[in-house]
């Protein structure tokens, strides 16, 4: 966890440790979010969101992309 910045999630309040700078490593790159999960986490938050909310906030705009059809 060297040079990792822990940082809080602006959407749940948790800290995680943010691996931006090693970036194969990040958890945003192990959570694959469709183009419309990330419109919306551009448009409500600022900054890095924890796994967790990433996953949750996905699988949120998935279930209403596909209730949508």
């Amino acid at each position: 966890m060297e040079n990792d910045q822990i940082r809080v999630c602006p959407r749940c309040g948790r800290s995680f440790a943010c691996k931006a700078h090693r970036v194969k490593l990040c958890d945003c790159m192990s959570v694959p979010l469709n183009p419309d999960a990330l419109d919306v986490i551009r448009e409500q938050y600022a900054g890095c969101l924890c796994p967790k909310c990433l996953r949750e906030l996905n699988a949120m705009v998935d279930g209403a992309c596909g209730m949508a059809q």
